[in-house]
């Protein structure tokens, strides 16, 4: 008898509440992503994370960086088309 009564004890009791998910934080996020591509194509995730955390470092050179960049890549460019097009014209003209 005690066993039926343990067991409709057991039955009123209220169930526990389920646990709550950890929040999703953008670098949950990310590291879930990264882990989901490393694990696909076999790269070595320690770096890839390595060279993230160095990109953030270089946040307040963004100013000075980008200009820099953008004026090297439209000077490689200007000079890049200058000898195709110099090219072309030699062959054109024999």
């Amino acid at each position: 008898m005690s066993s039926i009564r343990q067991r409709i004890q057991q039955l009123r009791k209220k169930p526990e509440p389920a646990p709550t998910p950890a929040p999703v934080t953008q670098a949950s996020f990310r590291d879930q992503s990264l882990d989901l591509m490393l694990g696909r194509f076999g790269l070595p995730g320690v770096l890839v994370r390595q060279a993230l955390a160095d990109f953030k470092d270089l946040r307040p050179w963004w100013p000075i960086l980008i200009p820099v960049l953008l004026y090297i890549a439209v000077t490689t460019y200007r000079r890049e088309r200058a000898e195709v097009l110099a090219a072309r014209n030699t062959t054109n003209q024999h």
